[in-house]
């Protein structure tokens, strides 16, 4: 793949336009701010990956891993996966040119026009989510940029079948998931080679085969091929507001390892894009705003987990092969898994409380393959420790492990602040005692028993070492969006509220471009709702931008 990023002493004093994080946020708003002629910076902490650099062995995957949690802290800060343990929840987030792109399931589900007709969404968001208003083709938009595809000859997939006997037993029917995945070689509009899905089932650690149609395959070679420039290891500190309407954003270029060698720097830019997700954006503005910058009070609020939630059904009576291989090893399974998730179910008013869940049939990550022994003591499953140290990870009834990734919603009450040795902090009381994680133990229990199974929680986070927490790979929240200063942090448009002194009691030229603008739990995987939104906003306040076909 073409080297996208550029040495650090390339960079300009000031440009039109600073964006920082290239994940679906900053991806856009990079892209779109270059065809407006602007020019345009983006600032990335992580580094440029390909393919082959990805984990493909518990031990690189360590190695590959920032872990941070109270005072500890662990790893280099470039690292790939960024781990946040937390003491309500813990949260995982890539660290990488491309963003979360780069370690997600790629599933790309429009939310239903129900959901932006929620009173936390704003009055112009809820008038233009149909397909000819302007959020509405943002969706469309989004969709032929990211070249959604549904996985072809899903039902012979093996675990897919399993999804269709847990869908029978609780009376819906599977569906097939539409995924930002190739299932063709082929050389891009963009002029970047892809190539064809393997099936190896390891779309959550990093594509090996490039496969994946991360963002590092369209919009952020698309926006360079505007003269976009872009610089990773750079984390930014804080932003300040300049007497003359511009911005300053002060960062610290991190690529070196000894941190006495990192250099503190700073560039100038008429417009600023805050995208470097629901931890990154709200930290920098909370930094900010210990350094004089009026933001609302409402900033760190209403962060959500999406209801996140992974779980197995042990020991099916048929084979499901969902044990992910990875590249390497492949030839252990007699036929291929397909992505990390390549189908759903979709079930409705379960329980007492009526939760909506969505349930995909997700996948082992063969990285964890050689610790299935350990995990399984950790949980107290001696039985099944002992089944896994005889017949192995790819036999017994690890052949007939089905895995379930659960995706409903929380009540988005969680709050993010900065302690005192200025790390992020989430707080969110009685989250784990919320009722949609208690049905979705009993819908689990029907859809494991319906493949002769035995459902139970996720071994990595739902254990006698580490206690019961939920962990999320969609954080959201931090910078709501909403109506005013007094109720959210960011307006429709993605600006920031600035309560008054501003033309219309907004920074006009400050954004925030990520999940962390999205105001409840959208109950489905975001990353189609996060480009959606910041094609929207780009559409508003890019010169002479038009929505129509990519």
């Amino acid at each position: 793949m073409t080297q996208l990023s550029n040495d650090i002493s390339a960079i300009k004093k000031k440009y039109d336009v600073v964006v920082v994080g290239s994940g679906y946020g900053g991806s856009v708003s990079a892209l779109r701010m270059a065809e407006s002629g602007h020019s345009v910076c983006i600032l990335e902490r992580g580094k440029q990956f390909e393919a082959e650099d990805f984990p493909d062995t518990v031990f690189s995957s360590l190695n590959a891993m920032r872990f941070m949690g109270g005072m500890v802290k662990s790893g280099h800060d470039d690292s790939l996966i960024d781990f946040r343990w937390g003491q309500d929840i813990h949260v995982i987030v890539a660290n990488g040119l491309g963003g979360g792109s780069l370690i997600n399931a790629a599933v790309a589900l429009r939310p239903k026009d129900e959901t932006f007709q929620q009173d936390c969404w704003p009055i112009e968001i809820r008038q233009e989510i149909s397909s000819s208003g302007l959020l509405g083709k943002a969706f469309g938009r989004s969709e032929e940029m990211l070249e959604i595809s549904c996985t072809p000859n899903i039902a012979g997939l093996k675990k897919y079948q399993a999804l269709e006997r847990s869908g029978s037993a609780l009376s819906v029917q599977a569906e097939a998931l539409p995924v930002a995945i190739s299932f063709e070689d082929k050389t891009n509009r963009f002029g970047v080679r892809v190539n064809k899905c393997q099936g190896c089932g390891d779309c959550w650690i990093g594509c090996r085969s490039g496969s994946k149609n991360s963002l590092d395959k369209n919009y952020l070679p698309a926006a360079t091929s505007l003269g976009a420039e872009i610089f990773t290891g750079c984390e930014v500190d804080y932003i300040e507001e300049l007497p003359d309407n511009h911005w300053k954003i002060h960062f610290r270029h991190i690529a070196v390892k000894r941190k006495r060698d990192r250099q503190s720097l700073s560039v100038t830019a008429k417009k600023v894009v805050l995208a470097a997700g629901s931890l990154g954006s709200t930290e920098i503005l909370l930094r900010s705003r210990e350094k004089g910058l009026k933001v609302s009070g409402q900033l760190g609020k209403g962060f959500s987990g999406n209801g996140d939630f992974l779980a197995y059904g042990y020991g099916a009576d048929k084979k499901v092969n969902a044990i992910a291989t990875g590249l390497k090893n492949r030839k252990k399974v007699d036929e291929a898994v397909g992505p990390s998730a390549s189908g759903m179910i979709e079930v409705k008013n379960f329980g007492k409380d009526h939760h909506d869940f969505i349930v995909q049939d997700g996948t082992f990550l063969s990285i964890l393959t050689g610790t299935t022994v350990s995990m399984n003591l950790m949980h107290g499953y001696f039985r099944h420790a002992a089944t896994n140290l005889i017949k192995g990870a790819y036999g017994g009834h690890y052949a007939n492990m089905q895995t379930y990734y659960v995706v409903s919603q929380d009540n988005a009450e969680g709050k993010m602040t900065l302690n005192s040795r200025d790390r992020l902090v989430i707080r969110w009381d009685n989250l784990a005692d919320q009722p949609a994680y208690r049905d979705v133990d009993d819908m689990l229990e029907i859809a494991a028993k319906a493949n002769g199974g035995e459902y139970f929680k996720n071994p990595l986070t739902d254990n006698l070492v580490v206690g019961r927490r939920p962990i999320t790979v969609h954080p959201m929240g931090g910078c709501r969006m909403g109506r005013d200063f007094e109720t959210a942090v960011v307006n429709h448009k993605c600006q920031v509220f600035s309560g008054s002194g501003h033309d219309g009691g907004v920074y006009q030229t400050l954004y925030v471009c990520d999940g962390s603008v999205i105001p409840m739990s959208l109950g489905i995987n975001p990353l189609l709702t996060i480009t959606a939104l910041a094609e929207y906003a780009m559409s508003c306040v890019s010169e002479g931008l038009v929505l129509e076909a990519a």
